[in-house]
């Protein structure tokens, strides 16, 4: 009689566990897109992204059993700010316009990510990776990126002012109109770095490695450290203002 009891104990166990982790499952669904990215794809082989219904499910889904992933998140509508979302995997991630101020995203892989536009200001992304993402018009204001290797990644329009990107590698990636006033690049790789038509203007590029780095129309002052004579600067294009 015991045994059956405890049989039936057990039975009860693990059905209340599987309905817990399907009520888990069904907090998103995955949107296909056919233009999403290629590490966002199910196992019928569609493209799309996990939808969230509120921010609680999604952190307690992030959060769940020390996983720690967001894989192919759909952030837009989420409101992040000032979230614990350190050591994560945001690899393919849709946070067009996202609100990610102040958000702990350090030792996180942001791989294919889309953050265009997003809200990022005083974020801590130091030691992320996020190789390929975009990252377009997105507001980077105080934000500590630090050693970060963001190589082939669109930050064109982006608002780096005052940011800190020291020994950041961005090779490759794409910096044309972005906002870099005041920025701290000391000793970033911009090997290949298109920057063209940014605002370099007080930033510290001290050490920075600048080979093959398009710098034209680039904005710099007195104020800037860059590693170039005045004169240097000029014949790669670069325009002074006071």
């Amino acid at each position: 009689m015991k045994k059956i009891v405890e049989s039936i104990l057990l039975l009860a166990f693990l059905v209340s566990f599987k309905m817990a982790k399907a009520e888990m499952i069904s907090r998103y669904v995955l949107i296909e897109v056919p233009g999403a990215p290629s590490v966002c794809k199910n196992e019928s082989g569609a493209l799309g992204f996990n939808q969230y219904s509120s921010e609680k499910d999604f952190l307690e889904a992030f959060h769940a059993e020390g996983s720690r992933n967001a894989e192919c998140a759909n952030l837009s509508k989420l409101n992040l700010s000032g979230a614990r979302l350190e050591g994560g995997s945001l690899r393919g991630v849709r946070g067009v316009k996202a609100k990610l101020s102040g958000a702990l995203l350090a030792q996180s892989s942001f791989g294919q990510a889309n953050l265009s536009g997003a809200n990022l200001s005083r974020a801590d992304i130091e030691d992320s990776e996020g190789v390929e993402a975009k990252l377009v018009s997105a507001d980077l204001t105080g934000a500590l990126l630090m050693h970060g290797i963001f190589v082939r990644a669109n930050l064109s329009k982006a608002n780096l002012f005052s940011a800190d990107l020291e020994g950041i590698n961005l090779t490759g990636a794409n910096l044309q109109n972005a906002k870099l006033r005041n920025a701290k690049l000391i000793n970033a790789n911009l090997e290949g770095a298109d920057l063209r038509g940014s605002d370099l203007r007080g930033a510290d590029l001290s050490g920075a490695t600048l080979e093959l780095t398009k710098l034209k129309g680039a904005k710099f002052n007195d104020q800037t450290l860059i590693g170039l004579s005045r004169e240097d600067a000029l014949s790669l294009g670069m325009v002074h203002l006071k």
